[in-house]
């Protein structure tokens, strides 16, 4: 049998000695010839055993009992085989971690995960109808009172608006109330709106009167004698310790008349309702 390689496929060689071919093939079966060969042609490169697996189509595990076979022989030295144990062993801890961290942060994610995600199926067929122009007015008194106004805020007003079937006026009083105690934070204030929901409030009425009644509780237990705390929250001693008869500015009421366009309906009635709470105060 006359062999003849395709022109051009000894441009490179790489030497075979005769004592392999001699003495170790026979005993050698296919995947151990294939790591020899292979180490041979890189064998002044720094090799990883994931690499020469994907290189030979092979598994760690071949790779591994190729090399303690020919450390065995002789033809690798000692330790070679402990070393590509400890590489091996360094990246799967490694694989590890990094898959411990992405499932962290998939953790992470669905706990962030917007409750009305969360809850989508439920508010489906429970959902009234918006009514642009009351949304558009309870859009502005957000934007105007809270320090940022995010999506999800955006979701949360929606889903009291149509799910919790808060009217407006109630919805204004409630961003007030909130941003009257410095707390704007999603999921507080979706607490909040919840809480208020099981507890039957429907009205300004009745949640100005939960207000009174929880801050005065809540000075009581604070260490106040009469129990009084000067009112609802918005005249009451804030987050940031100021006295009882000290009122609270409001960023809201504080705008200059000519800043807000008072061709939207939407915005005067707006302004109306927050107006008539702080007046009711």
């Amino acid at each position: 049998m006359e062999i003849q390689f395709q022109e051009g496929i000894q441009a490179e060689i790489t030497c075979v000695p005769n004592a392999f071919i001699d003495e170790y093939v026979a005993e050698a079966n296919g995947d151990y010839v294939k790591v020899y060969l292979y180490l041979l042609r890189h064998q002044k490169e720094k090799l990883k055993g994931k690499e020469i697996g994907e290189a030979l189509c092979l598994t760690d595990q071949d790779v591994k009992r190729a090399i303690l076979f020919w450390e065995k022989k002789g033809v690798l030295k000692e330790g070679t085989a402990r070393a590509l144990e400890r590489e091996l062993q360094s990246e799967e801890a490694a694989l590890l971690s990094e898959e411990k961290l992405s499932q962290k942060e998939r953790l992470s994610r669905m706990e962030r995960t917007s409750f009305f995600d969360e809850q989508k199926q439920e508010m489906d067929g429970k959902k009234r109808e918006i009514d642009e122009e009351e949304f558009g007015g309870i859009l502005f008194v957000a934007k105007h009172l809270m320090p940022v106004v995010t999506p999800s805020h955006v979701q949360l007003f929606e889903y009291m608006y149509q799910s919790l079937e808060m009217d407006a006026e109630l919805i204004e009083f409630f961003l007030d109330y909130c941003c009257s105690l410095q707390k704007t934070n999603c999921r507080y204030m979706q607490k909040v709106a919840v809480d208020w929901h099981e507890l039957g409030i429907r009205d300004v009425r009745a949640a100005r009167e939960h207000v009174k009644n929880f801050d005065m509780a809540k000075g009581m237990k604070a260490g106040n004698g009469d129990g009084k705390t000067g009112g609802n929250t918005f005249s009451s001693k804030g987050k940031g310790g100021s006295s009882s008869g000290e009122k609270k500015g409001n960023r809201f009421l504080n705008f200059s008349q000519e800043e807000v366009d008072y061709d939207s309906l939407a915005k005067q009635k707006a302004l109306e309702r927050l107006g008539q709470f702080h007046t009711a105060k």
